[in-house]
C-alpha cells in the first residue's frame, strides 16, 4: 500500500487497524495535514465574515460550514492523540457535534437559494447596467463627435459658401471693368473724333466773331454758337475722362460747398410736383475729386430718381440728398466698385419710386442696361457714375425696397 494511498484512507475513514508502526506514522502525518487544511479553510472564513460583517450575506451558513469544517478537522487531530477511555468520549462529542453542524447546515441551506438566486441576479443585471451605461457613453461620445464633426461641416460649408460669393462678386466686377474699359475706348474713339470736328467749328466761329461788328444781330447768334461748341468741348472732355485718355482736373472740397453750386440746377431738373430736400450733416469733410464729373453723377441720379418716382405714380413727392461720413470696415456692406476700409465722405440720393429688384439690381451699372422704355434711357447714366467712382476712388452703396423707393450712395475718400 503506498503512503498517498494510505493518506486518502486517512482523509476518509481514519486510522485503519492492524497497521505496522510505519504505516501508523504515515496517518498520523496524514490526520496532521489534513486537520491543518481544514483549519487554514475556518481561519479564512472568520476572517471574510470579520471583515466584512453586516456587508456578507448568508453569514449564518458562513459561520455553519466554518465550525462543520473546524470539526472535521478536530475529528483527524482526535485520530493522532493517544487519550486512553476518554478517547472514545471526545470523539463520539465530536462526531455528534459534526452530525449536528451538518445537519444545520443541511437544512438551512435550501432556505437561502432563493436569496443566493437573487444575489446572482441582481449581479447580472448590475453587470448588464454597467455594459448598459458603458454603451450609452460611448453613444454619447460618439455623438458629440458627430455633433462637432457637422459643426464643423457647417462651418466649412458657410466658409465655402462665403468664398463663393466673394468670388462671383469680384468675377461680377471684372466684368464690368472690362465692359467699362470697352464703352471707354468706344467713347474715346467717338470723342476724338468729335474734337477734331469742335476745333474747327471754334476756328470758324472765332473769325465770324472778328468779321461781326458788335452791334450787328448776327453777334448774338454767333455767341450762342461759341457757347454751345464749348459746351460741347466740355462733354468731349468728360468723354475722353470717361475712356481714361484724358487726366481728371481735380481739386479739394467738400460735398456740401458741391451741393451749394448745384442746388438750383439739380431743383430744375425735378418736376414742379416734386421737392428737393438737401441735408447736410458733415460740412467739414473734404474729398479730392473731379468737381464736373461728380457734378455729372449728382445729375444723372437726381434724374434717375426723377423717373423712378414718376413711374411709382405718386402726386407729390420729394428727392432727398444727404450728406455725411462713414468708416468702412471689413464687415461693410459691399459697394460697387468696390471699396478700401477706411474714411469716406458720404451722398445719398433718395427717391420715393417703385424700388429695385434683386435681379435688376446686379445689372443697374452695366453700359447700355435700362428698364425704361425704349426712347427713353440710354443705359449709360450709372454706367458714367460707375467709372467716376473708380477715378475717384470710391464706390456706390444701394439699399432698395420694392414699393418704398431706393437709395444711391456715392462714397468718395475723406482727405486732409
Amino acid at each position: 500500500m503506498t503512503p498517498l494511498v494510505l493518506a486518502l484512507q486517512v482523509a476518509a475513514h481514519g486510522t485503519p487497524p492492524g497497521l505496522s508502526a510505519a504505516a501508523r506514522d504515515v496517518f498520523h502525518v496524514a490526520d496532521v495535514i489534513t486537520a491543518f487544511s481544514y483549519f487554514a479553510i475556518a481561519t479564512t472564513l472568520l476572517v471574510v465574515v470579520l471583515r466584512l460583517r453586516a456587508q456578507l450575506p448568508f453569514r449564518v451558513v458562513f459561520v455553519l460550514f466554518g465550525a462543520f469544517i473546524v470539526l472535521c478537522g478536530a475529528t483527524h487531530v482526535m485520530s493522532t492523540l493517544t487519550l486512553g477511555a476518554q478517547r472514545d468520549v471526545i470523539e463520539t462529542a465530536t462526531m455528534v457535534a459534526t452530525a449536528a453542524v451538518s445537519l444545520l447546515t443541511a437544512v438551512l441551506l435550501p432556505r437561502f437559494v432563493p436569496r443566493i438566486e437573487a444575489l446572482v441576479r441582481d449581479a447580472q443585471v448590475a453587470r448588464e447596467r454597467e455594459r448598459e451605461k458603458a454603451r450609452a457613453d460611448a453613444l454619447a461620445e460618439s455623438n458629440e463627435a458627430l455633433v462637432a464633426q457637422a459643426a464643423a461641416l457647417n462651418d466649412a460649408n458657410a466658409q465655402l459658401a462665403e468664398s463663393l460669393r466673394e468670388r462671383q462678386r469680384l468675377e461680377g466686377h471684372l466684368r464690368q471693368v472690362q465692359k467699362m474699359e470697352l464703352m471707354g475706348r468706344l467713347a474715346s474713339g467717338v470723342a476724338h473724333d468729335f474734337n477734331n470736328l469742335l476745333t474747327v467749328i471754334q476756328g470758324n466761329v472765332d473769325l465770324v466773331r472778328d468779321a461781326v461788328p458788335a452791334s450787328d444781330p448776327a453777334a448774338a447768334y454767333v455767341e450762342e454758337i461759341d457757347q454751345a461748341t464749348k459746351n460741347a468741348t466740355e462733354l468731349t472732355r468728360r468723354l475722353l475722362a470717361f475712356g481714361r485718355k484724358a487726366p481728371a482736373r481735380t481739386e479739394r472740397t467738400t460735398l456740401d460747398a458741391l451741393l451749394a453750386r448745384e442746388r438750383r440746377l439739380l431743383q430744375r431738373a425735378l418736376p414742379s410736383s416734386m421737392q428737393l430736400e438737401v441735408r447736410s450733416n458733415h460740412p467739414d469733410g473734404f474729398v479730392q475729386i473731379d468737381v464736373n464729373q461728380v457734378q455729372q453723377a449728382i445729375l444723372n441720379l437726381i434724374v434717375n430718381a426723377r423717373d423712378a418716382t414718376a413711374s411709382a405714380g405718386r402726386g407729390a413727392s420729394t428727392v432727398t440728398i444727404e450728406t455725411g461720413q462713414v468708416v468702412v470696415g471689413p464687415e461693410a456692406p459691399p459697394t460697387s466698385p468696390p471699396v478700401a476700409p477706411g474714411r469716406y465722405m458720404t451722398l445719398s440720393v433718395q427717391d420715393e419710386g417703385t424700388g429695385i429688384s434683386e435681379e435688376v439690381r446686379s445689372h443697374i451699372f452695366e453700359p447700355f442696361f435700362t428698364t425704361k422704355e425704349e426712347g427713353q434711357g440710354t443705359g449709360l447714366g450709372l454706367a458714367m457714375i460707375y467709372e467716376v467712382m473708380v477715378q475717384s476712388g470710391g464706390g456706390v452703396q444701394v439699399e432698395s425696397l420694392m414699393g418704398r423707393g431706393s437709395t444711391f450712395t456715392l462714397l468718395l475718400p475723406r482727405v486732409a
